[in-house]
């Protein structure tokens, strides 16, 4: 974006957004450089206007409703995320309210716009739409698809922002196109924070050390890595000190492997208080006075756990709030090791990258219109789907302009863990700390600890649950109430592991002894028998496959394959072995000669039998 888009406002130490702009500005990206100061709350509290506010994490969205919400049946702000229905929304918009303020997640948000369907409201129109912490949509679309799916409509909305104190400027040219501007919040006071970095070769004894040297009623750690969270626990041997917050998923990992504290939502705390991703923005940690900070970087352990000093850091920070309109006095510490084997690119190398990658593509793409024969097509499909580049593209065959901006991310995150000073430099560089640095030195290290780690890994939910399952149904009274409760607590806390259980029923667990290892490969095989059968499958080998005619083990692979791509079905392998199921084939001969006059083998379709088989 052009330097002219650029705008300042300022701001002083008390005072909150609302305290210098009445409301946020249309077309715009607001970097407001500060945590805390109400952007969410701003939009919320102003009431001339309908508002969709994308929120990228479910414990900001429970936190806001449990704020502004005196009520359930009569919401004053709807969150809008997994198990809200449309009916709900519906309900809500059609309400008394004078503002109707929506806050969603984005996966959730095809619901909302679904609910103003239903209602013929042209959703476009009738709401102001904000994205905040924005740049978690370039953090996080790597691993996270979805997290992107509102942008496609956000350009639609007449009326729309993205805000966040560490904005990452997307590339994407529609916020050219539609003249969007830069807003910047100015400080007029000195906001640094102070920050220790400590680089180490052993993250266990390092935190440890700190531990012992540094006694704290309660200390507050961010680590984005569930299982390596779970090894330092107890490594450090502080299990029953400790809380994890996490996603739902890893809640139920961690629970089966004997972890205590655990929780989706902001407290109680203990002691010693983990934190995964979900937590690291805009979740507000309240009444915690100076609170131990300490963020980790492990790249022997879990090379996802790096941290940007830029956005990350700062909004970790962020999360601890006034207590009592007093600021706390922060202690902050960043943890970490450094990887010189580790390969990053330059923001100009992965543009060259995307330069070549949509040539090829394009060149691919003009190569598959082109091609007159259905195999020639299948064949050019099926090099478009695997490509590189082909991750950045969208469903209607556009740029993925967020997907790009992922990858030059990650690519500098990766290039700040090279070397120590690499990381130093950006934290010193940073306006938002003062850095003082520090140097670690173990005979034993990460490497080595991996190296010689027993533990392995946590045990799925399935390994543990499946035992508990069999030693229930062996004992011989099945009829008694501490029987029933003991099974049906099992089944409401684990109906994953029950609903993967009933695809092959109580008798065959039973024939299988309730092995996990037996049971899980028997339901797969239920599942590819499923798959095997499914109805648009056996249409799509009717219409690709005819009576008569002949076809080369490619050929027969690419067809199998596209109807399986199309029918979502990822179990099934593709080939003559699995066609044979469905259709009468000859033995392989030879059906033809290539262009340099060499036999080609094949198979002569005979009989399709798939149609008896429905």
């Amino acid at each position: 974006m052009n330097k002219s888009s650029y705008k300042f406002l300022k701001i002083g130490k008390e005072q909150y957004l609302k305290d210098i702009m009445d409301c946020i500005p249309s077309n715009v990206i607001l970097f407001k450089v500060l945590t805390g100061i109400g952007a969410t709350t701003l939009e919320i509290e102003y009431l001339l206007r309908h508002s969709i506010i994308i929120e990228p994490n479910l414990p900001v969205i429970k936190g806001k409703c449990k704020k502004y919400n005196k009520s359930k049946k009569n919401p004053t702000v709807l969150g809008v995320y997994e198990g809200v229905t449309v009916d709900m929304i519906v309900d809500y918009l059609q309400s008394d309210n004078k503002a109707k303020k929506i806050i969603t997640t984005p996966e959730s948000y095809f619901k909302v716009k679904q609910a103003f369907e239903e209602l013929a409201i042209n959703i476009y129109s009738h709401s102001f739409m904000l994205f905040d912490e924005c740049e978690r949509v370039v953090q996080d679309v790597g691993y996270r698809e979805k997290i992107a799916l509102p942008m496609k409509d956000f350009f639609l909305f007449t009326h729309k922002a993205f805000i966040s104190a560490t904005p990452i400027i997307p590339s994407d040219p529609n916020f050219l196109l539609q003249k969007f501007d830069i807003f910047n919040i100015k400080p007029t006071f000195d906001y640094k924070e102070q920050i220790t970095v400590i680089d180490t070769n052993n993250v266990h004894y390092t935190l440890a050390k700190f531990f012992q040297e540094n006694r704290r009623d309660q200390y507050f750690i961010f680590f984005n890595s569930t299982d390596a969270i779970a090894s330092l626990i107890q490594s450090l041997n502080i299990l029953d000190d400790s809380a994890v917050f996490c996603a739902r998923e890893s809640k139920g990992k961690l629970k089966v492997n004997g972890f205590k504290h655990l929780s989706t939502d902001i407290g109680p705390f203990q002691k010693y208080n983990f934190f995964t991703s979900r937590f690291f923005s805009a979740v507000d940690i309240d009444n915690v006075l100076n609170p131990t900070i300490i963020i980790i970087s492990d790249l022997v352990t879990a090379a996802h756990s790096t941290i940007d000093p830029c956005s990350e850091s700062i909004q970790i920070i962020g999360r601890f709030r006034k207590v009592d309109g007093f600021d706390s006095k922060k202690e902050v510490i960043h943890i970490t090791n450094i990887d010189p084997e580790l390969k990053a690119k330059s923001e100009q190398e992965c543009v060259d990258d995307f330069k070549v990658g949509h040539s090829t593509y394009q060149t691919l793409k003009r190569l598959h219109d082109a091609t007159t024969t259905s195999y020639g097509r299948e064949v050019m499909k099926e090099a478009l789907t695997r490509i590189e580049f082909a991750k950045y593209i969208n469903l209607d065959g556009e740029i993925n302009y967020f997907m790009q901006d992922n990858t030059v991310y990650e690519e500098r995150k990766k290039g700040y863990y090279q070397s120590v000073q690499s990381l130093l430099t950006i934290y010193k560089d940073s306006k938002h700390f003062k850095m003082k640095a520090k140097s670690e030195w173990y005979s034993f290290s990460d490497l080595d600890r991996k190296r010689t780690d027993k533990q392995a890994r946590l045990k799925t939910v399935f390994e543990v649950v499946m035992p508990a399952i069999k030693e229930l149904y062996d004992k011989k009274d099945q009829t008694t109430f501490i029987w029933q409760l003991q099974l049906q607590s099992l089944k409401d806390e684990f109906s994953q592991v029950f609903d993967a259980f009933d695809k092959i029923g109580l008798e065959e667990a039973k024939a299988l002894e309730f092995d996990h290892v037996k049971i899980r490969k028997a339901i797969q095989q239920k599942e590819i028998s499923s798959q095997k059968s499914h109805f648009g499958f056996l249409g799509s080998i009717e219409s690709n496959f005819h009576e008569g005619e002949s076809y080369s083990s490619q050929q027969i692979m690419y067809k199998l394959r596209a109807g399986m791509a199309e029918h979502n079905l990822k179990l099934l392998t593709p080939g003559v072995k699995l066609l044979k199921e469905y259709c009468q084939l000859s033995d392989r001969i030879t059906i033809g000669r290539n262009s340099d006059g060499k036999e080609v083998k094949g198979y002569k379709l005979i009989k399709i039998l798939n149609k008896a088989k429905r």
